[in-house]
């Protein structure tokens, strides 16, 4: 790795000048815009944290504004070649970055003394150079790679904005200063008068002793202002960090006996300086979050997810991160009468829901004891009158639909298919927010939609009016389901042949996309905030597709019944995903969210009275 100090030397450091250094820092100088014409709070400093990587003794430090430490951790489990470059925050979590043997990029929480990694993607571009600085614009991750001389692949600085859940990445930026360190993105509007920096993503170069630019809005790169120049001289100027707090910039200056943290505004002049006593810190970045804290809580799933007015109800909800002694807010007129928690992955309360609460969906937040929450946004619905869910079951063998009540899990109804599944080919089945729709396959591809008759046991119809779509395509037609008034149908092949997934426009029965899918053999499909996913039975996986990059990623194994595993259908209920396995003879149903955790499984058959059921397509419908 290159050495980023410009004039190696053996270290010592005056330590008088610390006491003075921290008064300055403590009262911030003059700050002649604060509170002058500033109208957004953003704009305004506010106190948190400091988080610094420190390669010579690989830690991450955690300091308070004033700049005393407050916890250190050691990174050697993470990486022990004192790699550790980048560190930014997302809003929820720390990240950081590292180069030599690692190349990595991880999102982390802390366990008592160690850090925990909850997610690793490979540095850009297939581990090749040296990540530098990482940033966070609220969406996506920036790396900032200082390029790489060696063989097959020379290339020059650049930028590289990321999916975070999958590291792909989304754009390049050809940097043209030669060694670019610290990084940090800005999204702090103007005060009134103007004043302010510009939004974009900022960083530093060791050489050229500048803080850049590169501007969201106009997509170029402009020079911004001078790093300071420590007390030693313009030699010992190396900023390898760089962070912004809405209010002020942050610099770390870098360079052998001149470490220094610079408070400087947005015109790059100094408000204050704090001599660090480290050997060799490396990125910096603020932010309101206390890492010892183990990570904000996380909401995943909200069960029953919906309440009507007048009602008190029990309602558990599952996560991660969750402390004893937290409190749960259902937001206005919704009454939170006891809180149990069970253990950091679930808790159970009572409310009760007021007759004044607004109808509608509405945030639920979890707060620890520390002061971090987490928000499931629109998680909760409350209703005029009560409703109950339900799943509307396709079964094979028997050609049968069958209508599940599932707060009891009692069959309200079923429907004889054999009329118009005429060729024992009953695969998928759909809802457009009214009618259920049925997908036949084998001699008869088609896909109709239906009458339901009232009646326990009667035979299903189509719907009068409609014609049957024709599917002209080779492959198994499976699940379907509507998104936006098109229709998704999932088609599986034989073989090699990846399957596929086609969106018709009903009204003309036209073809006007088409998603190659990871396998063979694609079954539940279903759209659920505005994301794909998808169960395949051969690699028994669940995937979501992302759009941009039109690639499948895989979310969590398909759930299974001891050790086999076919998942058929897919539905939603928008929250968490509802999985049909018909793996063995004695199928089930499992409601999964969206990491994966199961927290409700129906055995089907015993439950319809067929020996050996085969569950086909799934839908959610709540009436």
């Amino acid at each position: 790795m290159q050495n980023d100090m410009k004039n190696p030397r053996v270290r010592f450091r005056f330590f008088f000048v610390i006491f003075s250094a921290i008064s300055l820092f403590v009262l911030g100088g003059c700050d002649p815009f604060m509170n002058d014409g500033i109208t957004n709070p953003a704009n305004v400093t506010a106190k948190g944290y400091f988080y610094v990587t420190e390669s010579e003794s690989n830690l991450l430090l955690m300091l308070n504004y004033d700049g005393a430490e407050l916890k250190r951790w050691s990174l050697d489990s993470l990486a022990s070649d004192k790699s550790v470059q980048g560190v930014t925050f997302d809003g929820k979590y720390l990240w950081l970055a590292f180069s030599g043997d690692e190349d990595m990029i991880v999102k982390v929480i802390a366990d008592s003394d160690t850090l925990v990694v909850l997610k690793k993607i490979d540095a850009p571009p297939t581990k090749w150079g040296t990540i530098r600085g990482i940033a966070h614009d609220g969406s996506s991750i920036w790396a900032l790679n200082s390029g790489s001389t060696l063989e097959p692949h020379p290339f020059g600085p650049a930028l590289y904005k990321l999916d975070g859940t999958i590291g792909a990445i989304l754009q390049t930026i050809t940097l043209t200063t030669p060694e670019p360190r610290g990084l940090c993105y800005v999204n702090s509007p103007l005060d009134v008068y103007g004043r302010g920096p510009k939004k974009g993503i900022y960083f530093t170069d060791v050489t050229k002793d500048k803080v850049y630019c590169y501007s969201l809005e106009k997509f170029v790169i402009d020079t911004v202002f001078s790093t300071p120049v420590p007390p030693r001289g313009a030699d010992y100027n190396y900023a390898t960090g760089l962070s912004y707090d809405g209010g002020y910039f942050y610099e770390i200056n870098s360079s052998n006996t001149a470490d220094h943290l610079y408070k400087l505004d947005y015109k790059g002049e100094v408000s204050s300086r704090y001599d660090l006593p480290y050997s060799h810190p490396q990125s910096i970045v603020w932010a309101n979050y206390d890492l010892r804290g183990g990570g904000p809580p996380e909401i995943t799933t909200i069960n029953p997810a919906k309440g009507a007015i007048g009602v008190s109800m029990a309602v558990d909800i599952l996560g991660s991160n969750f402390k004893s002694g937290l409190t749960v807010d259902f937001g206005a007129n919704i009454t939170v009468d006891t809180t149990i928690y069970l253990n950091p992955n679930q808790v159970h309360v009572y409310i009760h829901i007021d007759s004044a609460a607004a109808l509608g969906s509405r945030n639920v937040t979890i707060k620890n004891l520390n002061g971090l929450s987490g928000t499931a946004t629109q998680g909760f619905k409350v209703l005029a009158t009560p409703q109950d869910d339900y799943i509307f079951m396709g079964e094979y063998t028997t050609s049968r639909i069958y209508q599940i009540r599932l707060k009891d899990s009692t069959i309200v109804k079923y429907w004889s298919m054999k009329s118009i599944a005429s060729s024992s080919s009953l695969q998928g089945l759909s809802y457009d927010g009214t009618n259920i729709w049925l997908t036949n396959s084998g001699t008869d591809k088609h896909i109709y939609k239906l009458n339901l008759p009232g009646g326990t046991d009667t035979v299903a119809t189509i719907e009068a009016g409609t014609t049957p779509i024709p599917v002209t395509t080779s492959g198994t037609l499976r699940s379907a389901t509507f998104a936006n008034g098109f229709m998704w149908q999932a088609i599986s092949e034989s073989g090699t042949t990846l399957g596929k997934i086609i969106r018709i426009d009903i009204t003309t029965n036209t073809i006007l996309d088409t998603i190659i899918c990871p396998g063979s053999n694609p079954r539940g499909i279903t759209w659920l905030n505005g994301d794909l996913y998808l169960t395949e039975s051969t690699l028994k996986n669940v995937y979501k597709y992302n759009i941009s990059s039109k690639t499948w990623s895989i979310i969590a194994a398909a759930p299974m019944v001891g050790t086999v595993s076919l998942p058929i259908g897919m539905t939603n209920d928008g929250t968490n995903l509802w999985i049909a396995n018909s793996g063995t003879s004695s199928d089930h149903l499992y409601k999964m969210n969206l990491s994966g955790q199961v927290s409700y499984v129906m055995e089907i058959a015993s439950k319809i009275g067929v020996a050996d059921p085969q569950i086909t397509g799934i839908v959610f419908v709540t009436k």
